[in-house]
């Protein structure tokens, strides 16, 4: 998926001093991002894009997902990806 939960993490410390913030539509519900004083832009495109990356994967809505694939029996578990067999060794 690109960017994971540590690496975000890492990337966007609990800061309270955040000046630049950015809303997107994203499964369906804006998504409020900030990020600190001083940080790149760029950074926005990199976080907004894994959240995508999510909804792509893992919408219950979107026929093409990868998780409404698996509900309809169309890949078997040994073709999943590496993040939804994650997922579901944490189930």
């Amino acid at each position: 998926m690109g960017v994971g939960a540590t690496e975000i993490k890492r990337m966007f410390p609990r800061t309270k001093d955040v000046d630049m913030k950015h809303t997107r539509d994203i499964m369906g519900m804006p998504v409020i991002v900030g990020l600190p004083s001083g940080a790149d832009p760029a950074l926005y495109e990199r976080l907004f894009g894994y959240f995508h990356c999510v909804d792509e994967t893992f919408s219950t809505y979107k026929p093409a997902s990868e998780i409404s694939r698996i509900n309809r029996g169309e890949i078997a578990p040994h073709e999943w990806s590496a993040d939804m067999q994650a997922i579901f060794a944490l189930a």
